[in-house]
């Protein structure tokens, strides 16, 4: 022990005895409550005005005078503690920076050396969370982090003193209290030691997702708050190279795009990829067999109506909170539909590639773009190629410059330089794009007709098609999804004999309200009065008498003459096929409800095509398209239909058909409902990379893109979303509210009622007859499309046969560059495959509760870089 002069002062062992029951608080007081009434009582006594040591009413903290000499008790009290707590921040930070601490990122570090461990990667941004960090400065550096909780949050330290279990600080809704503390913490970490930057490299990674003007690294890096733009372009570049290293080409994985997503294949093995037995299978020519009794035997017809069926279910059971708890048996009853689902959790593992600025509208451009993915990055060639066999898929344009460019190279030796190799596949999201179009075009009709989509959209306030080749996807899906709802309700409300479905099923008494089984039931009757080819067919000749009739509406008279100004005139959409005669009507027919009846059909498929990709059981009703798409205009998308369809049944086998059927679509989110097609997927990649390039002034093959950006692309649309949740923002909506949707819904149902648009009324004729396309498609592909799409698609497998002598000689017609000329330029002047620039932004689909939910996307299409690859 010392005394005032700094002296030390022996004491005998009684004091010592005495003195250390009083520090250990064997005796009371303790020495808190004597520190603090010492402190209390000094606060009350008035400065001596001979006290030079400091100045009354200032702050009592003297930063440079010694601590034996200041006078007053309080100003030393404060001084001393405050000097104390200084010291002891001091050894926190000290631990806080240590590289044990976990708070170290490196944009680069030697291999095998020390900082190896701490190596910037996107597994460490992903783990980054602003709730570990709070977690490392309670553990590391208390002392601190109770210092700036009390100077940030009024109350805090008061509350505490008190009772620390009654603590209770109100948080801010902006600027909350807690984030500011962290960020201070780890700002000030920062400032003692540079390594200690997870938080700033995280941050720099952010600003570069979010496109930061480079000023903005120059003035928060001074700050201490984000890394410098240079480290992040290091951090990136070595994760970009990280990810070039897996060799991809040595696992199962898939690509997509000249700007490439490499995407990791499950439940397949890798024996399913042989190339000799596809070449072998392509070389039978089985599909030469193909015939449309083929196509037809292949419609499980039962199964298209389930759809229906439990498209009635899920509209009512929404619609009327009463019928609510049937939810569960429904998502039971639904699995009547699963083909080959993945599962349900799945969460897709995806790679973006480095981009490259090839034109794959070319042949040769096309060529040059995937053997930069195949030979540079994958490291496939002649002579590392071996058996397997890869999967490349595209949107209708792409997969049909990878079927020009098989056959170009077809008649090389080599299977490597022939492209033997590569399996061309047809992405679903722009089929399902084309159909959509296809149910808006078929079924826009004109507002002389009370169920046509013209008059829907008119009452529903939708904005009208601009282009029916192309329509816009969200106002169309919209359109689509509200009048299919309210025409299936309407059917409901005649089946209860209701004109108030919701008030109804609530007055039942509970005990006669319809069982599950009831209303299964009379979905199923619905639909064969409603939603089917018989339906409509019906509608049209009511004198062929037949099961399942629908309800008799009252008698009908014309009320219109002419056509209203807001109908949109409309060509045949078959101009240029074969001229077939319209389905005969009698003079008996109802127009009205025959087009209500093909448009609940067609829009029923077309929706449970949405449902089965989110569901991520992406073969449900593909097929149905051969038909609908050769009898409705769109040529194109049948040939390729007709080619999955032949390498399905024929070429592929059944091991092959299950992998792609099971990675037809990913899942990004690992959440049930959340599958979207791969050609969507890589659009969202091509927002942001082309968005990027014109705002950096980048080119696609360059440094900058291949080694930086486009390898880390999916990881940076993600972070943005993360950081928010990081800092506790409630997640922006991305999901397309309801507001009006309740009313516009009610409004239509009820113009649907006053019509009777879903009761039969003989000699309703008022409308313009609707083309069931399923029909003219069938009738068009028995006339010539058959015949000439089995000519065409086995000019490639002619050439396989001449190189495996097993199938002896085969005739082969010499290739012709003036025909692929030909193609090439009816290709780029079909509106079929016109770019989809124009339209956006692209939609991607969930199911919540089962239903079908619209998720928006921000930002703009871009045309340059839709196809995708896989690659086993």
């Amino acid at each position: 022990m010392k005394d005032g002069r700094s002296v030390l002062v022996e004491r005998g062992d009684t004091h010592k005895r005495v003195l250390t029951s009083f520090l250990n608080g064997t005796t009371k007081p303790h020495l808190g409550s004597i520190l603090e009434n010492m402190y209390d009582s000094s606060s009350r006594v008035d400065f001596r005005a001979k006290d030079r040591t400091m100045n009354p009413g200032m702050n009592m903290f003297n930063e440079t005078h010694p601590l034996n000499e200041i006078e007053h008790g309080q100003a030393a009290m404060v001084t001393w503690a405050v000097r104390l707590v200084g010291d002891l921040v001091s050894a926190e930070a000290e631990e806080m920076t240590k590289q044990e601490t976990g708070l170290h990122l490196r944009a680069r570090a030697k291999a095998g050396g020390r900082e190896e461990y701490d190596k910037a990667s996107w597994d460490a941004i992903r783990a980054f969370r602003l709730s570990g960090l709070e977690d490392i400065a309670h553990k590391h550096a208390p002392i601190m982090t109770y210092l700036v909780k009390a100077y940030t949050q009024a109350g805090f330290a008061e509350a505490g003193h008190k009772n620390e279990t009654a603590r209770v600080v109100a948080i801010r809704k902006y600027r909350p209290q807690n984030l500011v503390v962290i960020n201070t913490m780890m700002v000030m970490t920062n400032g003692r030691w540079i390594k200690a930057n997870i938080y700033q490299m995280c941050r720099g990674i952010w600003l570069f997702a979010s496109q930061a003007p480079a000023s903005m690294y120059r003035v928060e890096s001074h700050l201490g708050l984000c890394v410098s733009y240079k480290t992040v372009y290091d951090a990136l570049r070595e994760m970009g190279r990280g990810k070039r290293n897996r060799r991809i080409g040595k696992e199962n994985k898939m690509l997509t795009g000249l700007a490439a997503t490499a995407v990791k294949m499950e439940d397949c093995d890798s024996q399913v990829f042989d190339l000799k037995l596809l070449i072998e299978r392509q070389a039978r020519q089985e599909r030469r067999a193909l015939t449309t009794e083929i196509l037809l035997d292949s419609l499980d017809l039962t199964h298209l109506e389930n759809c229906t069926v439990v498209q009635f279910l899920q509209v009512l059971i929404s619609f009327v909170p009463e019928l609510s708890i049937y939810k569960k048996n429904l998502e039971e009853y639904a699995k009547i539909l699963d083909r080959k689902p993945i599962p349900q959790s799945r969460l897709t593992e995806t790679t973006p590639l480095s981009t490259n600025s090839a034109n794959e509208m070319t042949v040769q451009g096309l060529r040059e773009g995937i053997l930069d993915f195949a030979t540079t990055q994958m490291g496939i060639d002649e002579e590392t190629l071996g058996n397997t066999a890869s999967i490349w898929s595209g949107d209708g344009k792409t997969f049909n410059m990878l079927l020009l460019l098989k056959r170009m190279t077809a008649q090389e030796a080599s299977d490597f330089h022939s492209f033997r190799w590569l399996i061309p596949l047809l992405e679903l999201w722009h089929s399902k794009w084309t159909d959509l179009s296809r149910v808006v075009r078929t079924h826009w009709g004109t507002t002389d007709d009370p169920g046509s989509l013209a008059t829907i959209a008119a009452i529903g306030e939708c904005p009208k098609p601009s282009d029916m080749r192309k329509v816009d996807f969200f106002d169309g899906a919209h359109l689509v999804n509200l009048a299919l709802d309210a025409q299936l309700l309407n059917c409901w409300e005649l089946h209860f004999q209701t004109d108030d479905l919701q008030k109804h099923i609530k007055d039942m008494p509970e005990a006669t309200r319809p069982s599950f089984e009831d209303l299964v039931k009379a979905a199923n009757q619905l639909t064969r009065q409603h939603a089917t080819l018989q339906a409509y067919y019906h509608a049209l000749r009511p004198e062929d008498n037949g099961p399942n009739q629908p309800p008799i509406g009252s008698a009908w008279s014309s009320r219109y003459d002419i056509c209203s100004d807001d109908d949109i005139e409309m060509n045949d959409p078959n101009d240029g096929d074969l001229d077939l005669p319209a389905p005969s009507a009698s003079t008996d027919a109802d127009i009205t409800l025959a087009n209500a009846s093909l448009f609940i059909r067609n829009a029923t498929l077309w929706r449970e095509v949405c449902k089965a990709v989110a569901d991520g059981d992406a073969g449900r009703v593909w097929e149905v398209w051969i038909f609908t798409f050769s009898g409705s205009g769109n040529p194109y998308y049948c040939q390729f239909l007709l080619e999955m369809f032949c390498c399905f049944k024929w070429e592929y086998g059944e091991a092959l058909s299950d992998a792609v059927m099971k990675n037809w679509v990913v899942n990004l989110k690992g959440q049930r409902g959340h599958g979207i097609e791969l050609d969507l997927m890589q659009e969202h990649h091509n927002l942001w990379l082309e968005t990027l390039a014109q705002h950096k002034g980048h080119e696609f093959d360059e440094t900058f893109y291949r080694e930086v950006i486009s390898p880390n692309v999916n990881d940076f649309l993600t972070l943005k979303d993360e950081m928010e949740n990081n800092v506790a923002l409630k997640s922006r909506t991305k999901k397309h509210g309801k507001p009006g949707v309740e009313n516009e819904l009610h409004a239509i149902m009820r113009r649907l009622r006053e019509e009777e648009v879903n009761c039969f009324r003989k000699g309703r004729n008022d409308a313009t007859l609707a083309a069931d396309d399923f029909t003219k498609g069938l009738e068009t592909l028995k006339a010539s499309k058959l015949r000439d799409f089995i000519t065409k698609s086995t000019i490639t497998t002619n050439v396989v046969r001449l190189h495996h002598d097993q199938f002896g000689p085969s005739a082969f017609p010499p290739v012709s560059l003036e025909d692929f000329e030909s193609e090439l330029e009816a290709m780029d002047q079909s509106e079929e495959l016109s770019g989809s620039d124009k339209h956006g932004p692209h939609h991607r689909m969930a199911v919540v509760d089962g239903d079908i939910c619209m998720i928006q996307n921000e930002g703009e299409l871009t045309p340059n870089m839709e196809h995708t690859v896989a690659r086993h």
